[in-house]
Formats: C-alpha cells, sequence, structure tokens
C-alpha cells in the first residue's frame, strides 16, 4: 500500500513539473537553428618534406590534348583530306623534385638541386616516343642508307638536371654580395629568348602545339651568377655552354670525313678540337619593382664557336658568330612596355671542297660504283666507262681522280689527257660570309580593369638569301659576301603579349621561301625558312577573364623583309627584276583555358592562317625535288586525275588544339 501510494504522488508531481516547463516554453521565444557547416575547399599544399636543414619538393604535371590541322603544311585545298592531321591522344609527363639545404642556418638555400623527368607520346604512334640519330650503312666505297631507329616503348628521360650553391658558403669567402654557380641541364636564355633560347631538344609537333612544353631537354651548360651591388638591383650571370662535342672519343677524332677538303686527301680524319661551344653574358639592372612600378633592363652579349658546319657535307665549313642586344620591360600602373633588340657579327669560313663521291648505279641490270661528279668522254671496255656517263669506280680511274688538281677553274674540264672530265660543279673553292643580321621586337599592354587588357606588338628580323646557295648560275655563291639575315640560336620565339599559334617560330610549319633560282644551276628549288628571320610583324590582342574563362584572341599580319625573286615562266627564262609580293597573310587565333578544379585547366587553342598575296604569287610551283618528281609523273592529258598536288597554294589553314593540364 505504501508503495503504490509513494507511485501516485510521484506521477502528480511530474504533471506538474511537466506543466511548468510547457508554460516557461511558451514565454521564451524559440532557439533559432543553426546554420549547415559550409565545407571549403583546402587549398592544396605542395609536396614539401622539412627535415631540419633539409628540404624536399616533390611536383609533376601531367598534359593530356588533341589536336586537329587542315591545309597547315602546303595551304592547298585541293589536297583534300591528304592534308589533314588528326591527334586524338597525346600526353606530356613531367616529374620534378628540388632538394635544398642550409635555409634554417643560414636563412637562405646554400645549396640546391633539382632533377626533372619526362615522357611523352602520341597514343597510337609509338614511333613517337624516341627515335636515334641518323646513321649511314658503308657498302664497299659507298656510304648509303640514311635511316635511324625508333624506341616503340614508353620511357622516361633526363629534362632537366642541375645542381646550384652559394660560392660565399662553400669557400667561405668574404663577400658583402652572394655568388652563386650552377652547372647541369638547366633553361637559359637571352632577353625574349630570341638571340638565344633554350630549346636545345625541341620535339617537331605540328602546330598548335604550345612551344615552353615542347621542349625535351636543356642545354648542357655552367653559370656563374652575383650581384654587383649590396641592394640587388644590378645582377649577373657569365654562361657557358657545350652544344656538340665531337672530340670526346678516339672514334669521333679520327673519323675520316675530311677527305674531299682541299688539301686532305691523305689526311681525312676529322682531327682534334671540333667542339662547338657558346658563351654569354647578360647584366639586369632592375632600380625599381614594387606594386605599381617596375623596371628591368637587360644588355647581354653571346659568342659561338662552331667549328663543325654542315653545307654539304659534314666539315664543311665553321662559324663564329657574335650577338649583341638589349631587353627592356617596364610597368607604370596598368601600363607594360618592352622590347628587345640584338645584331649579329661574325664570320662563317666555307672550306674548299671536291664533291665527288662514289655512289651506286644500276646499268642494264647490273650495280655499278660509279663516281659521282667525274664523267667518261667516250666509251671505254677496259673500265665499264661510256661516255657522258659517270665514271665507274676502278683502280685506273681513282688514281687519275685523286691525282687531279683541286680548283674551282676546272669544272667541266678534261681531267690532264685522261678519257676523265670533271663535272660541271666538282670543286668548290674556299670563301668566307660576313655575318650582319639584326632583329627588334617590341609591345606594350594596357589593363583597364582585373578584367580586361589590350596589347600591341611589332617586330622585324632582317632577311637575306642563303649565301652558300647558287641562284643565277653555278657556283656564283662561292665568293666573299655579306649575310645580312639575322640569326638566333635555339630559339623559338612565338610572341609575348601578342602570341603566335601558327606562323611564328615556336609553332610555325608553314613554308616561308627565298628566291627562286634559275634553271642554270644544279638545285633548282628554293630555300625555305621556319625561324625568327625574313619577317615582319604587329599584332594585337585582349586578355579577358569572364565566367571564369581566361580567353585570349590575337590576330597578327605578316609580311616577309627580303624580296622573293621568282623564274619568269612565260617568258621562258630567269628574271632577275620579278619578285613576289612580301605580304604573308594574317593569323587569327584564340588561347582560352577555364580552371576546373584545383591545378587542374582546360584549355583551348584555335588558330586559322589566311594566306597573302605571297602565297598567291608562288602558288603551284614545287618546292622540293619530291614534290617535282611527283608533278613529272601526272598524267597531264586528265586521263588519270590525281587528288594530290604537292605544291604550295594560296588557302586558308585551320588548326584546332583541346585538352587538359593538370599540375600538382
Amino acid at each position: 500500500m505504501n508503495l503504490v501510494l509513494l507511485l501516485m504522488v510521484s506521477l502528480i508531481s511530474m504533471g506538474w513539473y511537466t506543466q511548468d516547463i510547457t508554460a516557461v516554453a511558451n514565454q521564451v521565444e524559440p532557439v533559432k537553428e543553426e546554420p549547415a557547416i559550409v565545407v571549403k575547399p583546402r587549398k592544396k599544399e605542395p609536396l614539401i618534406w622539412v627535415f631540419g636543414d633539409h628540404t624536399l619538393e616533390l611536383g609533376a604535371r601531367f598534359r593530356l590534348e588533341n589536336f586537329y590541322s587542315k591545309n597547315a603544311t602546303l595551304l592547298n585545298d585541293e589536297n583534300g583530306d591528304l592534308d589533314k592531321v588528326i591527334v586524338p591522344a597525346k600526353h606530356t609527363f613531367d616529374v620534378a623534385s628540388i632538394y635544398a639545404y642550409g635555409c634554417q642556418s643560414h636563412g637562405y638555400d646554400v645549396l640546391r638541386l633539382k632533377a626533372s623527368l619526362r615522357s611523352k607520346s602520341t597514343w597510337g604512334a609509338p614511333e613517337t616516343i624516341a627515335s636515334t640519330d641518323d646513321a649511314f650503312i658503308k657498302n664497299a666505297d659507298v656510304v648509303e642508307g640514311r635511316h635511324s631507329h625508333t624506341i616503340n616503348r614508353h620511357t622516361l628521360w633526363i629534362r632537366e638536371l642541375w645542381i646550384e650553391c652559394v660560392l660565399n658558403d662553400m669557400f667561405n669567402l668574404k663577400a658583402n654580395n652572394r655568388y652563386l654557380f650552377t652547372g647541369g641541364f638547366f633553361p637559359f636564355q637571352l632577353g625574349r629568348g630570341i638571340a638565344l633560347g633554350d630549346a636545345y631538344a625541341t620535339d617537331p609537333d605540328g602546330l598548335g602545339y604550345y612551344y615552353p612544353n615542347a621542349i625535351d631537354q636543356y642545354a648542357p651548360g655552367l653559370k656563374f651568377s652575383g650581384n654587383l651591388t649590396q641592394d640587388d638591383k644590378v645582377s649577373f650571370d657569365l654562361y657557358g655552354a657545350i652544344l656538340h662535342n665531337k672530340s670526346n672519343t678516339f672514334s669521333n677524332v679520327n673519323l675520316k670525313i675530311r677527305g674531299q677538303e682541299y688539301g686532305r686527301r691523305l689526311c681525312p680524319a676529322r682531327g682534334f678540337g671540333k667542339i662547338n661551344w657558346l658563351a654569354a653574358v647578360r647584366v639586369k639592372w632592375q632600380p625599381i619593382k614594387n606594386d605599381k612600378y617596375a623596371f628591368l633592363m637587360e644588355p647581354y652579349a653571346l659568342y659561338d664557336d662552331e667549328r663543325e658546319q654542315k653545307i654539304e657535307f659534314v666539315g664543311d665549313a665553321s662559324s663564329k658568330l657574335g650577338t649583341f642586344g638589349l631587353a627592356l620591360e617596364a610597368r607604370m600602373n596598368n601600363f607594360e612596355i618592352g622590347f628587345d633588340m640584338a645584331q649579329n657579327v661574325g664570320r662563317q669560313t666555307v672550306k674548299g671542297w671536291d664533291r665527288n663521291n662514289v655512289t651506286v648505279e644500276v646499268r642494264n641490270g647490273i650495280f655499278y660504283e660509279v663516281n659521282t661528279d667525274v664523267t667518261a668522254i667516250s666509251d671505254n671496255p677496259a673500265t665499264n666507262d661510256l661516255a657522258g656517263k659517270r665514271a665507274v669506280f676502278t683502280p685506273a680511274n681513282q688514281k687519275i681522280i685523286i691525282s687531279s688538281p683541286q680548283n674551282q677553274d676546272l669544272n667541266g674540264l678534261q681531267i690532264d689527257s685522261s678519257n676523265l672530265k670533271n663535272g660541271n660543279d666538282r670543286f668548290n673553292n674556299p670563301y668566307s660570309n660576313k655575318l650582319n643580321g639584326w632583329m627588334w621586337v617590341g609591345d606594350a599592354s594596357y589593363r583597364f580593369c582585373n578584367e580586361i587588357k589590350m596589347s600591341l606588338a611589332a617586330g622585324i628580323a632582317s632577311g637575306d638569301e642563303n649565301p652558300n646557295k647558287d641562284l643565277d648560275e653555278l657556283n656564283d655563291s662561292n665568293i666573299d659576301g655579306d649575310y645580312v639575315g639575322f640569326i638566333g640560336l635555339q630559339e623559338t620565339y612565338s610572341g609575348t603579349r601578342v602570341k603566335s599559334a601558327f606562323l611564328l617560330s615556336g609553332a610555325g610549319k608553314v613554308p616561308r621561301v627565298l628566291s627562286f633560282p634559275s634553271e642554270d644551276v644544279s638545285d633548282l628549288f628554293p630555300q625555305t625558312l621556319s625561324r625568327f628571320t625574313n619577317i615582319v610583324f604587329i599584332g594585337w590582342s585582349s586578355d579577358i577573364k569572364a565566367c571564369g574563362w581566361t580567353i585570349n584572341p590575337n590576330i597578327l599580319n605578316y609580311w616577309q623583309e627580303h624580296d622573293t625573286r621568282l623564274f619568269d615562266a612565260e617568258a621562258g627564262q630567269f628574271s632577275s627584276d620579278r619578285f613576289a609580293r612580301n605580304w604573308l597573310g594574317i593569323e587569327i587565333n584564340v588561347f582560352a583555358d577555364i580552371k576546373l578544379c584545383n591545378d587542374v585547366k582546360l584549355f583551348i587553342v584555335a588558330a586559322a592562317f589566311l594566306p597573302g598575296s605571297f602565297y598567291s604569287d608562288i602558288k603551284g610551283r614545287p618546292l622540293s625535288r619530291d614534290q617535282q618528281v611527283f608533278l613529272n609523273s601526272l598524267n597531264t592529258t586528265g586521263a588519270q586525275p590525281t587528288a594530290f598536288v604537292p605544291t604550295v597554294g594560296n588557302h586558308t589553314a585551320y588548326t584546332f588544339n583541346m585538352g587538359i593540364d593538370y599540375k600538382f
């Protein structure tokens, strides 16, 4: 009974308590609900590990893209589908690591080491991964069969590898300014990279692939740099590189490649010291740099000693090239301006050379070794020689050929009283060419707001005929002369504030040609150009940011700086005063990208090239021997039409490149 009474009292008490709580709740405002927690995406930090005085950073980049072009090789729409290129997928993968030491104990990195590896290829085309250099096969006395081999497996190669150290700490130097030494494979350029760029090993991709991605390896070099003032406003770099070394092995030094040089018949070995080396110096003066104002002036100079050039044969020329230049960049609030200018000096020396060598010829189903630039005057059954044909390689003939005098005046003449006759261009006397090219590029930008910036650009590079190519008659190039075309080294310039995706050097594959030779020379085809030489351009661009996109349209107009002479086919003779018009055409392109997420970017590069009057004037003319052979094989009666016309046209060309770029 007591338990029941206790239970009843408890229930009544709970009811009163509940009523009191409800009354209080009705008098107090309801508590507002807390908003949902918004989780903002965390900014991705670089992969950096710090262990005391040691720092290790790791990064990588993966670029997946596709490419399409039409008429981009010959500007000829009559070729139909034969001048179209499509690359459904192409990848470039780079991985890099940087090790640094000394930041904690010294306040700066005493030593830095960087290694970068690359793998790239076009999917479905394993031969694009890598290939060997050209090699030749020597069969008896005949050197023939230029060939190379591909590496059809995905590989990683070293793109960048260098070490940098502070000399003050390494050698305990008591100096107020800091001096650094860098050695290995690293990027280095002068000014905007026109006089000297860093494209030591480049990828011969088609149009539209933007050039910084095309450099597969940097040149091996050394650099000594430092500050000239204690306020770090004036700095300098001394740079040296070895571009080619042919004195590295006993086999290379003794390779018999100079037997056709005047006076070297009995001493044909290459010899010691054939190293192509380069030295450069630049000074950077930056008196002011802040959020509103900046000024940078860079005078520079380089010297390139190339002791084994090739005009027709390996080692038949050498050159010493010097370039002096000045680059400037300035900013004042929203206005920017910059330019780069340079002048070539130097000399190319062309050696006296005997063009005659041994090749193979089929006569009545039989292979004969024959001389390329010596013919027989009459039939000679003892040596199997035929009148007017190349002289057969026999001990008797070779004794006469090797012992004959070497001079250009003997071209086309009988060799002593023998049955042999020199070819019309067998001998090439030595001569030299002075180098006097020049260039200038400049541009300016104005930012109207954070979303819009407008830019203008102009540039010119001098041009000239190939000084080692005959134009009017045989051997007319064999005189001392001046070459005023600009020469840039390792250059892939495609613009700075106004960018090219089609014609300039970083992307251009459209042929730009010099004068057409007359019918009196052995090589009837013009010299073609693709680098920043013999060109004039003006351009406009804008940078627009809208809806997450960065859009950069560009318009550029191009001309040739040097006139191109044409062969007057209607008159049936060479005309020295008939020239093609110099307007090359107009390029319209758009670079666009949008950030999809952290470090992932979608990019698009589209371009169109509208050929100008220059291509109308050279339209239909063969530019190579292969093109001429094909044209000669066509049936002109129309009974056997062809859909392929391998000559330059004047039709509009298009390119389109799109992909994803991921970097971490």
